[in-house]
Formats: structure tokens, C-alpha cells, sequence
């Protein structure tokens, strides 16, 4: 999955899973948050504000972009 998106400075990515569980970061969301790719990877979104932007992503079906 890396590739582009793992190597383009200044780009924060993710994606998650139905519940949270994020199922793929590249390295400089997994900096941004104090973690590795792999630490991150496979595990469950603890932080209540992600987790509210990620119910409201589900229902409207519009993904954050640029977000500050």
C-alpha cells in the first residue's frame, strides 16, 4: 500500500475499519500521533475525538480531507 503515499511529505493518512481499527497508516500519520506503522496497525482508535470523526465520515459518506 506504501509507496506514494508513504514517502509524499506533509500528507497524514489512514484508514480505518467500521470500528476504528486502523488497517493501514503511512509513517508520517504514525509520527504525527508518537507511534510506528506497525504499533498502529491492527489496533483500535482510542481517542473519542477521532472516533466521533470516523461515525461521522460512515453516515455522510464524505472522507476528511485536509484536515487541520
Amino acid at each position: 500500500m506504501g509507496g506514494v503515499v508513504d514517502k509524499t511529505d506533509g500528507v497524514y493518512f489512514c484508514i480505518k475499519s467500521r470500528d476504528s481499527v486502523f488497517l493501514w497508516v503511512n509513517r508520517n500519520f504514525a509520527r504525527l500521533v508518537g507511534s510506528t506503522q506497525d504499533a498502529l496497525i491492527g489496533t483500535r482508535d482510542s481517542r473519542a475525538a477521532n472516533v466521533a470523526h470516523d461515525q461521522t465520515v460512515m453516515k455522510s459518506g464524505v472522507p476528511l480531507l485536509n484536515f487541520p
